[in-house]
C-alpha cells in the first residue's frame, strides 16, 4: 500500500487520530470543523449610575473602589490644602505694637504639596508647604504691609515651625518700631501651629 500523499490528507489523518486522543488544536484557517477565535471584548463606558454603585462599592478605609486590595494608593490634595490653608490662617488675631496694629488680610503663596497614602489598607499622609501672608497695619496713623512668611510647614514637624516678617517700602516706620512688629508676629506661631494641626487632622479624614 503507497503512503498517502498531499499535506491534505496527513492533516486530515492528524486531526482524526488527534480528535480520537481528545486534542484540539489551531490551523489558524477557521472552518472544517475548527473552531474561530471568540471575538475581543469591547470596552463598555459606565453610565452614572454605575458609577455610583462602584463608588458605594469601595473599602472602608477610605481608598477607590478599584483598589479594594488596598495594596497601595495616592492621592493629591494639594489644591484642598492650599485652599483650606488660606482660610485656616486668614484668621490669625490682630497684633498690637507701640503705636500701632495690624493683620494678616490673605494667603499671597503656598508652594509644595499635600498627598494621601493608602498603602496595605491604612491611611497615611504627608504635606510640605511654604507659606507667604499678606499683612496691613498702621503706625502712627499712616497704613504700613508686609508679609509673613512660613518658610516651612511640615507633617508631623509643628514643633520647628517659625515666621519671618518683612515690610514693603514705607518712609514711617523706623528700625524699632519693625523690631516691634517682628515681635508681635513672632508670638502668634503658637495660634499658627493650632491651625497647622487642625489641617493636619482633616487631611487624615479627607
Amino acid at each position: 500500500m503507497e503512503p498517502p500523499t498531499g499535506s491534505g490528507e496527513v492533516a486530515g489523518s492528524s486531526n482524526k487520530a488527534d480528535a480520537a486522543l481528545g486534542y484540539r488544536y489551531w490551523t489558524g484557517k477557521p472552518g472544517d470543523g475548527v473552531e474561530a477565535p471568540a471575538p475581543k471584548p469591547v470596552p463598555k463606558k459606565l453610565s452614572q449610575e454605575e458609577l455610583a454603585q462602584t463608588a458605594q462599592a469601595g473599602p472602608s478605609s477610605g481608598g477607590s473602589a478599584w483598589n479594594k486590595a488596598g495594596t497601595w494608593e495616592e492621592r493629591n490634595l494639594t489644591a484642598w490644602g492650599k485652599d483650606r490653608l488660606g482660610e485656616l490662617l486668614k484668621e490669625l488675631d490682630e497684633i498690637s505694637f507701640p503705636e500701632g496694629r495690624a493683620r494678616v488680610t490673605e494667603m499671597s503663596s503656598c508652594t509644595g504639596d499635600a498627598t494621601q497614602f493608602f498603602v496595605r489598607g491604612k491611611r497615611r499622609c504627608g504635606y510640605h508647604f511654604e507659606i507667604d501672608l499678606k499683612w496691613k497695619g498702621t503706625f502712627k496713623e499712616e497704613e504700613v504691609t508686609g508679609m509673613l512668611k512660613i518658610p516651612e510647614a511640615a507633617f508631623g514637624e509643628l514643633d520647628e515651625v517659625t515666621v519671618e516678617t518683612t515690610f514693603d517700602s514705607s518712609k514711617v516706620l523706623t528700625t524699632d518700631s519693625k523690631v516691634s512688629i517682628r515681635t508681635a508676629f513672632s508670638a502668634l506661631v503658637p495660634a499658627i501651629v493650632e491651625r497647622l494641626s487642625i489641617f493636619e487632622e482633616e487631611l487624615k479624614e479627607r
